[in-house]
């Protein structure tokens, strides 16, 4: 897995230091109009949205219970797309697009002309969610529909935005050359009229994406690292976190594990710093030590990543880093002279296991091995071994 990055259409809040974050959160404890309050309320759950869920919604509780205190329509609004953002974060599209439902229905389902842009917002918040639905073709209708609102506004940073987005779409659907135009217009109008220098890094970093898929590995490293160049100018730690992650993978697929793990290691230290899950990265580092020949660090690296993505149910992972750990042991009792005949996986919570036994058995060992849980599948198959005296 690599790092896309999807433009959100929200104003991009940054608070480079502390102190600044300090400071602001001070702010709330003076004597300041409801609406300041209100606004200081928003961008803080913004500011915490990627980093520390529950706070962000206790943000988005006061942003809204205030709005709603101030009968302003426009600031609800804000409110209630925050709460369809946080849905959206832990993977709830439905609730996500209740919200946006509850947004269209503020505005009398934008049959006044007046809410054009409430109505383009909408349309590219829309694009999002279908896009992580996997549902493209709805996806790339209401990005379209949002470039189309937004060039009557003239709004050139949300169309390079939704322009950006497509290009993201037709990365997923393997239509390189069409997403490089997409993202190469984006990056003249992030670069021209506009001069948002963190989009521009996150339509770099995507197009370095596509030269990595395709090999140009020369052209991926000078996108990334012009990336990196512009998340240090703005000072943002999580830019920098991706674009490190996505430039070692490039550095791994050159077979130049030292400068990868240099890179794996400098985006673990980040997402450590920022308390932003850093399983992939232990993965990561893992693959590093696997390929050379550091076994033992490889099998400690893919355990504590496995423990991360436990935390968090992300099975897909949990498989990946299964797989890579079956890998090391394998490679590890090969460098002790230990023929290996058959490796297999297992399923966990089945009442019987001696399919699996029987296909070990068949292979001609004299030993199993079984990494697994001993409340699981691992135990399953240990006892369908003693069962059946396969292994005896």
């Amino acid at each position: 897995m690599r790092f896309l990055v999807l433009f959100f259409l929200f104003f991009q809040f940054m608070l480079a230091q502390n102190s600044k974050l300090d400071s602001i959160q001070n702010l709330l404890l003076s004597p300041i109009s409801l609406e300041d309050r209100v606004d200081i309320y928003h961008k803080l759950s913004y500011y915490y949205l990627p980093q520390d869920y529950d706070l962000s919604v206790l943000y988005a509780d006061s942003s809204y219970r205030f709005s709603i205190s101030l009968g302003d329509t426009f600031r609800i609004a804000d409110a209630i797309d925050l709460y369809a953002k946080l849905k959206l974060r832990r993977g709830n599209s439905d609730s996500a697009r209740y919200y946006y439902s509850q947004y269209e229905n503020l505005f009398g389902g934008f049959s006044n002309s007046a809410y054009i842009e409430n109505e383009a917002f909408l349309l590219g918040e829309l694009g999002v969610l279908f896009f992580y639905k996997s549902n493209f073709d709805s996806a790339l209708y209401y990005f379209e529909e949002s470039i189309e609102k937004n060039t009557i506004l003239n709004n050139q940073n949300v169309v390079a935005r939704m322009q950006s987005n497509i290009g993201s779409i037709l990365y997923h659907q393997e239509q390189y050359d069409q997403a490089l135009q997409h993202f190469k217009s984006a990056q003249l109008i992030f670069e021209g009229a506009v001069k948002d220098t963190l989009a521009l890094l996150n339509v770099l970093n995507n197009t370095g994406l596509i030269f990595h898929d395709l090999e140009d590995y020369p052209k991926a490293i000078s996108y990334f690292e012009r990336g990196i160049h512009l998340a240090n100018q703005v000072n943002s730690d999580i830019s920098l976190e991706m674009l490190f992650l996505n430039l070692g993978s490039v550095y791994f697929r050159l077979d130049d594990f030292e400068v990868a793990l240099n890179y794996f290691e400098q985006s673990l230290a980040i997402k450590k710093k920022n308390k932003i899950p850093f399983g992939i990265n232990l993965e990561r580092i893992a693959s590093v030590y696997f390929k050379t020949g550091f076994f033992n660090k490889s099998k400690e690296r893919y355990l504590a990543a496995i423990a991360e993505f436990n935390k968090y149910e992300d099975e897909i992972h949990i498989f990946n880093a299964q797989l890579g750990l079956a890998d090391v042991y394998e490679a590890s009792v090969k460098a002790l002279g230990i023929t290996v005949t058959a490796v297999t996986a297992h399923e966990d919570g089945k009442a019987d296991y001696s399919a699996e036994v029987s296909t070990l058995a068949s292979a001609g060992g004299d030993a199993v091995a079984v990494i697994g849980y001993l409340d699981q599948g691992g135990k399953g198959i240990i006892q369908g071994s003693l069962d059946s005296g396969a292994f005896d």
